[in-house]
């Protein structure tokens, strides 16, 4: 329930990425119809469960393997804890090639003003978030991977400062920015071990957003040890460029995601900062541990 990267640490890349404060709402409620080669989504959605997502960067920890805070920090976006209404449309072109296009509400109503999250209305005056990927899946049996280029365009706000809540400016009322994200099996033996990497990348206008640029890379191996074969070691990267006061922010990321039985998991993670940049004052370069239990079902 607490915020540690806000009151202690003080990065900019949250090294949690279920930090959000003590609270209790609902976070998605959507309902899915497939016609054919499509599939359509409508209701309250965060995007990265279908968007911007990389499979292997999901063992990580800090939140800028999930969503790249060039869309997290930079406009309101529908990602955790403040989900959104959005309509999602996606089409299936021959099994390996796939277009998603996306539109949300342009500003999650806050926790403030909306405290569980049930409460949900459009605005015009908050405009709307919209989003285009293409991917592409290659299924080979040993090398397999995915690729994917996708862009975003807000027609309203830019995010100039976040605290406890989301403070808005209308002084660059249209953002944009583009992404891409590889997901790649470089070695596979038989089922008991493989190693993989993922890769991201995105970029947004320097002159408009805190943060323009992010850079993230990492490899995960699985069944590291003998009849471990579901346990995954990650070691991950990731750089943030900020505003020219600020400098720039990087991290890494080392996990270890020990999986006890079908349903649950324990995972120890170490991430070592270098130029903490999430608040005004000039910090030492922080050194955190966690471990995370998990039930998976």
């Amino acid at each position: 329930g607490g915020e540690p990267s806000l009151t202690r640490s003080g990065e900019y890349q949250t090294a949690s990425n279920i930090e959000a404060g003590n609270i209790t709402y609902l976070h998605e409620l959507w309902f899915k119809q497939s016609i054919k080669q499509f599939d359509i989504i409508i209701g309250l959605q965060d995007i990265c469960e279908e968007l911007i997502f990389s499979e292997h960067a999901d063992i990580y920890l800090n939140s800028s393997f999930g969503t790249p805070p060039t869309i997290a920090e930079n406009i309101p976006s529908p990602i955790f804890p403040l989900t959104a209404l959005g309509l999602q449309v996606h089409y299936n072109i021959r099994d390996k090639f796939f277009i998603k296009m996306a539109a949300f509400d342009g500003v999650p109503d806050d926790f403030s003003i909306n405290k569980y999250n049930t409460s949900w209305k459009l605005s015009k005056k908050d405009g709307f978030l919209s989003l285009f990927e293409l991917s592409y899946a290659n299924e080979s049996e040993n090398n397999s991977g995915t690729y994917k280029l996708g862009a975003y365009y807000h027609n309203k706000y830019t995010i100039t400062e976040k605290e406890e809540g989301v403070i808005i400016s209308e002084n660059h009322p249209q953002n944009y920015g583009v992404y891409a994200v590889i997901d790649q099996t470089l070695y596979k033996k038989n089922e008991s071990q493989e190693l993989s990497m993922f890769t991201q990348l995105a970029i947004s206008p320097k002159n408009i957003n805190e943060n323009w640029l992010y850079a993230g890379i990492g490899f995960n191996y699985r069944g590291l040890f003998k009849n471990r074969s579901e346990d995954i070691l990650g070691l991950a990267l990731a750089y943030a460029e900020i505003d020219s006061e600020v400098g720039s922010e990087a991290l890494i990321e080392l996990t270890y995601k020990s999986q006890l039985n079908d349903n649950f998991f324990i995972q120890p993670n170490i991430q070592y900062f270098i130029n903490p940049s999430g608040t005004e004052s000039k910090l030492k370069n922080p050194l955190l541990f966690f471990v995370r239990l998990g039930l998976e079902f």
